[in-house]
């Protein structure tokens, strides 16, 4: 749904049975929910598992079951970034608020990658999940990601890196003591 409720995107997966093997069809579809009618029906080329929206509803990013998630524009879903490439299939992405980046989670590694949402270029790879991940959701207004799996955890990423950089000095400041240590450099 866009951020103003006047419109609806989302991405419907049909299979069709042809002879000799079935094939999957996919449309990205958009529609102005004041009266309903379909405003835009698209063939995204490959079938779609995850569908984000950014915050402004300019943009979405469509995951694809190949591994490929590609950022596209909301109201003409041409494609307007450089594509992302998984070597799994992409279970879920995520618009961080100001739409500059994209959280992606995959189906085979319990790892949760950052993309610039413009070029498509990786930012980080979040790891240490006990379990793959089924969904991703940024703060709407905190450097905060969270993440939910199949093993019932729920994990809050802290993603400003000056206040990971203080707790981390803190723990490591904490065991150097106890350890008879000097502070770790740059946390002094």
């Amino acid at each position: 749904m866009s951020p103003t409720g006047d419109r609806l995107v989302a991405a419907v997966n049909s299979v069709i049975l042809t002879n000799p093997e079935p094939r999957s069809q996919a449309r990205l579809r958009s529609w102005r929910t004041s009266d309903r009618s379909e405003l835009l029906a698209r063939d995204p080329g490959q079938s779609v598992v995850g569908l984000g929206m950014s915050r402004d509803g300019r943009l979405i990013a469509v995951a694809g079951g190949q591994g490929r998630v590609e950022v596209r524009d909301a109201t003409t879903f041409d494609v307007v970034g450089a594509p992302i490439q998984h070597t799994a299939a992409v279970r879920a992405v995520a618009f961080s608020p100001d739409g500059g980046t994209l959280a992606t989670i995959s189906t085979m590694d319990a790892v949760v990658r950052l993309w610039d949402a413009r070029t498509g270029a990786s930012v980080a790879r979040l790891t240490g999940l006990s379990g793959d991940p089924n969904t991703v959701a940024f703060h709407p207004t905190r450097p905060l990601l969270a993440t939910g799996g199949a093993d019932a955890a729920v994990v809050v990423w802290d993603l400003d890196p000056e206040r990971v950089r203080r707790q981390l000095c803190a723990t490591l400041a904490t065991s150097a003591g106890s350890a008879g240590e000097p502070t770790p450099a740059g946390c002094g």
